[in-house]
């Protein structure tokens, strides 16, 4: 255990860069960085979701990069496209003939010009043949079209350690580097966060419970760096834009902080999410928590999760399916890695409007069924919520799901 007086002097020097940080953030001239987002490859999704999204909304669910408002829908439906697209190119490297190669893996490229894969195949079919020119123009287009971090395509195929390559290679690293277009990651941000993620991690790593004295410190910690980086969200947005992209884990401190500053968190990275400056797995992640710990009440024996971000139309009153899929498919998400074979019941509550909850606990069986949940394990209770139970949640949220 730090001694007091340690532990008093570590938390002045943190709070000190921190300070100083933020001052010399805040001396700069505004600058954007745009976080190029990533996909979840081993997170496909069920292709009739699609069909029964476009039933309930009305339109077709089109592949689409270039959208200006990404939203979530869109996002599963593009990452659906791209790992279909990744699988058969990595299928022919196997046993497809070379023109197929050399096809879908530029297709593959074409359609995801800011995801790495795409690179790795049409690099890879170039330098197999020893065609070191056209390998130098895929990266170059890579990185001053869409920019992408040097690094990050040089490293793919070891391009640093081929002789033919390795002058031009640094020239285009020399080159992003010195470019006022190409913004690099802000250095500032970069200490205040990995401080806060280490401050974060400092005794929780103990698996301590509420009688350990270090837990009282890794309370007061999360406080502390909650109210820190809630300054910082305030004032820039979600901070993913600005960390670059080989930043990871960046949506960590907020996950295991209470679950309304969780939702506060939310709020900012779905909104960087939908104009692609930040992966819409963080929110997945975040939700992920709340609907498996930061959510759930446990009483005699049975879980009650609230399910957060579930919305209606205020007209209708039925569910409002776009608004509500990011909440739906990421709650899933969490509840099946944990006790999946056990059954779960969809109860409305008092927040639920008094029309249609039936209906909408249908809908809502719908997706759960699709999304991964065996249809006769999720149950539909006609009754609201016990009022006890209810006064009893965390968080107060129309459908909360028994198990």
């Amino acid at each position: 255990m730090i001694p007091t007086d340690v532990f008093g002097r570590i938390m002045k020097k943190v709070i000190g860069l921190i300070l100083f940080s933020l001052l010399l953030i805040c001396s700069c001239s505004a600058q954007n960085y745009h976080y190029k987002y990533s996909y979840n490859s081993g997170d496909f999704i069920n292709p009739s979701l699609f069909d029964e999204l476009e039933k309930d909304l009305g339109y077709p669910v089109n592949f689409n990069t270039s959208v200006d408002s990404y939203s979530y829908i869109q996002h599963l439906k593009n990452q659906n496209v791209f790992i279909e697209l990744t699988d058969k190119v990595r299928n022919l490297y196997n046993s497809g003939p070379e023109d197929s190669i050399y096809i879908k893996s530029k297709q593959l490229l074409g359609f995801f010009p800011t995801q790495i894969p795409g690179y790795y195949y049409v690099l890879k079919y170039y330098l197999d043949r020893g065609q070191y020119n056209k390998a130098l123009e895929i990266i170059e287009n890579g990185i001053f079209e869409y920019g992408i971090e040097p690094k990050r395509l040089i490293n793919l195929n070891r391009l640093s350690d081929i002789p033919e390559f390795s002058t031009e290679v640094k020239a285009l690293y020399d080159r992003y580097h010195e470019s006022p277009v190409n913004e690099l990651p802000d250095s500032n941000l970069v200490i205040i966060v990995d401080s806060i993620k280490y401050f974060d991690q400092l005794y929780r790593g103990f698996s301590l419970d509420s009688s350990d004295p270090r837990w009282i410190r890794q309370v007061e910690l999360d406080s502390l760096n909650a109210k820190k980086f809630k300054e910082l969200v305030r004032a820039k947005g979600w901070l993913r834009k600005y960390v670059g992209q080989d930043y990871i884990f960046l949506h960590v401190p907020v996950m295991h902080w209470a679950i309304y500053e969780q939702l506060f968190f939310l709020d900012y990275i779905i909104a960087d999410c939908e104009t692609n400056n930040a992966t819409w797995a963080e929110a997945e992640a975040v939700i992920w928590k709340i609907a498996v710990h930061s959510g759930r009440l446990s009483k005699d024996g049975v879980d009650y999760h609230s399910v957060p971000l579930v919305y209606f139309d205020s007209i209708s009153g039925n569910l409002d399916i776009k608004r509500s899929m990011l909440g739906i498919k990421s709650f899933v998400a969490g509840l099946s890695c944990t006790r999946a074979s056990d059954p779960i019941w969809l109860i409305a509550t008092s927040e639920h409007q008094a029309r249609n909850h039936l209906q909408n606990l249908e809908k809502l069986k719908k997706y759960f069924v699709i999304l991964g949940f065996r249809e006769d394990q999720v149950f539909i209770q006609e009754a609201t919520l016990n009022k006890d139970i209810e006064n009893e949640l965390i968080l107060k949220t129309p459908i909360v799901v028994k198990r």
